[in-house]
């Protein structure tokens, strides 16, 4: 037989549990945005908004994707669905131009998915994917993928 002793510690933490557990689930406010998400304009409202205001978040990152409309220096002008974004691109970041590698190198497990490129390979025009950061209030691209 089991001992009753047992029995009682058992469900002591069992109540204990569900207890700590309905404090901590009520207590934390979720993040949520009133904006929809297709919709929703960087660090202005929404949810990037309120994840900003916290302090444990000292950066961000997003990808932007569109077309080249303009290069000045370092920075792409990205547009896309009648929105445009100046972003100044690191001298340290990654560039490559995505390819399709063909069957046999397919085959032979020898296929490349991208090649590096320098930055003045990027022309107006392209389609590009854009890894983004915002750091110290500053934006900043890490990383471009020319996209067929």
């Amino acid at each position: 037989m089991i001992n009753k002793n047992l029995i009682i510690t058992v469900i002591i933490f069992l109540i204990f549990g569900l207890a700590i557990g309905f404090l901590f689930g009520t207590s934390r406010r979720p993040i949520t945005s009133n904006v929809p998400a297709n919709n929703c304009p960087i660090a202005s409202q929404g949810i990037v908004a309120d994840l900003l205001k916290l302090k444990m978040v000292q950066t961000w990152s997003a990808m932007v994707s569109g077309e080249v409309s303009k290069i000045s220096g370092r920075t792409l002008s990205i547009v896309s669905n009648n929105e445009s974004l100046e972003i100044p691109i690191t001298d340290i970041a990654n560039i490559k131009k995505s390819t399709t590698p063909t069957e046999e190198e397919i085959k032979n497990n020898t296929a490349k998915w991208s090649t590096e490129i320098k930055f003045e390979d990027i022309k107006v025009g392209d389609k590009v994917g854009v890894s983004v950061s915002m750091i110290d209030n500053k934006l900043q691209g890490n990383f471009v993928s020319i996209i067929p």
